[in-house]
């Protein structure tokens, strides 16, 4: 019977020695799979970043591009504001050049006038002859060539009056 306990605890003792064995690998397949379970829980906190990283980012974008969309709006709006200005300004500048061209007009048109005026003498005072006023009154009438003279300061000055209203810019 010795022989039997001795190969009862001998197997036993393989036995045992298998189950620590076992239950060394088993415990370093725990250790393993805790150690790859950390690794993942660190990839997934990893990824949990990068995805709200990404949302961020996304949230950035689409106000950029509303942002860019908008400036792009007020571009179109302010540069048909432009165009019309500029065509409002071309149709001022128009007007004035005809305006200015219709002031030579007339200014022409009175300096021929006034020419006229002054060579044929069409202006002249009712009372100039001397001899069909009353003795009383001859004495304040002055003579032909003296009211010839301030006639052309008249229209000389009349000239001037006129040139000066012409040149104002």
């Amino acid at each position: 019977m010795n022989m039997y306990k001795f190969s009862f605890t001998v197997v036993m003792g393989a036995m045992l020695l298998v189950s620590c064995n076992e239950d060394k690998k088993k415990e370093d397949q725990i250790k393993e799979l805790k150690s790859l379970n950390h690794n993942y829980n660190k990839k997934i906190l990893k990824l949990e970043e990068a995805n709200s990283n990404l949302t961020s980012k996304e949230g950035k974008l689409t106000e950029l591009i509303n942002k860019l969309k908008f400036y792009q709006e007020e571009n179109l709006r302010l540069s048909n504001e432009l165009f019309n200005s500029n065509k409002k300004n071309d149709t001022v500048k128009k007007q004035l050049i005809e305006l200015g061209l219709q002031k030579n007009q007339i200014q022409s048109q009175i300096q021929e006038l006034n020419n006229l005026v002054s060579k044929s003498n069409l202006v002249a005072p009712s009372f100039t002859y001397e001899h069909e006023l009353p003795s009383e009154f001859k004495e304040g009438v002055q003579p032909k060539e003296d009211i010839k003279q301030k006639n052309k300061e008249k229209i000389t000055n009349l000239d001037k009056t006129i040139n000066k209203i012409f040149n104002k810019q």
